[in-house]
C-alpha cells in the first residue's frame, strides 16, 4: 500500500476540471450580469461544463474508493471507514448550505436550493453503504440515469413540479441522475485500484505536478471562493458596475 502518495492522474484530472471551473463562471457571471453575452449551455461552453461536472462527480467516486482502501489497509475497521465518509458528506453538504444562503441573499429570485455540494455531500453518504460492491454499484448507477430520464422525461407521472423547481435556480443538480456519475467513479476506482496503490510513474517536471496537486487539493476551497473573487475583481477592474450589488 503507497499511504500517503498522490495519485498525479488524478490530480491532474481535478486540476483541470478546477480551472475550467473558473472559466465557465467567469463567462457564466458575465453573461447573468448582461455584461458579454453568450450562451454558457450550448457549443464549446456547454461541453466545456459538462467535463468539468462529469470530472469532479466522477472523482468523487474514486476519491471514496482509494480513501476506504487505505483505511482498511493501516488497520480501520469498516465502521471507520463509514465515519470517515460521512464526515466527508457532513461537511461538503454544509457547504452546499453556505451556498444556499449566500446565494437566497445575493439572488434571491435563482438561489442554489440543491447544487452540486449538495449532492455530494448526499451520494457520498448513500453510495458509503456500496463500497466494495462494484457491480451492484454499476447497477445502481444505471439504475439512477434511467430514474432520471423517466422523471425529468416524459415518464408516467407528472413531475412538473420538479421542473418548475429546477428553473429558478442558478445550480441545480438532481440526486437522479447526477449520483449515478459519483456511482460509476466508484465502479472505475474499483477497477482501476484494485490495490488503492499508485500505478502509474509519470516522471514529469515536479513544478508542474505540484500545481495540479495543488489544485486538486484545495479543489472545495477554491469552488467556495472562486466565484466572489472573480466578481470582486471584475468589480475592481470596472466590468462589472457595482450598481448591480447595491439596491
Amino acid at each position: 500500500m503507497s499511504a500517503g502518495k498522490r495519485f498525479f492522474e488524478l490530480d491532474l484530472l481535478r486540476g483541470l476540471a478546477v480551472i475550467g471551473m473558473i472559466i465557465f463562471h467567469l463567462f457564466f457571471i458575465l453573461n447573468f450580469f448582461d455584461v458579454l453575452k453568450n450562451d454558457v449551455q450550448s457549443g464549446w461552453f456547454y461541453v466545456l461544463g459538462q467535463f468539468v461536472r462529469f470530472a469532479f462527480l466522477g472523482l468523487v467516486g474514486v476519491g471514496m474508493v482509494i480513501s476506504s482502501g487505505r483505511m482498511l489497509a493501516i488497520g480501520g475497521t469498516r465502521r471507520q471507514v463509514f465515519f470517515r465518509q460521512w464526515k466527508r458528506a457532513l461537511i461538503v453538504f454544509a457547504c452546499g448550505m453556505i451556498v444556499t444562503f449566500a446565494t437566497y441573499f445575493a439572488v434571491p429570485d435563482f438561489y442554489v436550493r440543491f447544487g452540486i455540494l449538495h449532492l455530494i455531500g448526499v451520494s457520498i453518504f448513500l453510495w458509503s453503504f456500496m463500497l466494495g460492491s462494484k457491480w451492484m454499484v454499476l447497477f445502481l448507477s444505471l439504475v439512477s440515469f434511467w430514474l432520471g430520464g423517466w422523471i425529468y422525461g416524459n415518464g408516467p407521472i407528472d413531475w412538473s413540479m420538479m421542473r418548475w423547481f429546477s428553473s429558478y435556480t442558478i445550480d441545480y443538480f438532481p440526486l437522479f441522475p447526477w449520483t449515478g456519475i459519483v456511482g460509476l467513479g466508484i465502479f472505475v476506482g474499483e477497477l482501476l485500484y484494485p490495490r488503492r496503490q499508485v500505478k502509474f510513474n509519470f516522471g514529469l517536471n515536479p513544478w508542474f505536478m505540484k500545481f495540479f496537486e495543488f489544485l486538486s487539493k484545495r479543489s472545495l476551497t477554491i469552488y467556495m471562493t472562486h466565484v466572489p473573487i472573480i466578481i470582486l475583481l471584475l468589480v475592481l477592474l470596472g466590468i462589472l458596475p457595482l450598481g448591480n450589488f447595491i439596491a
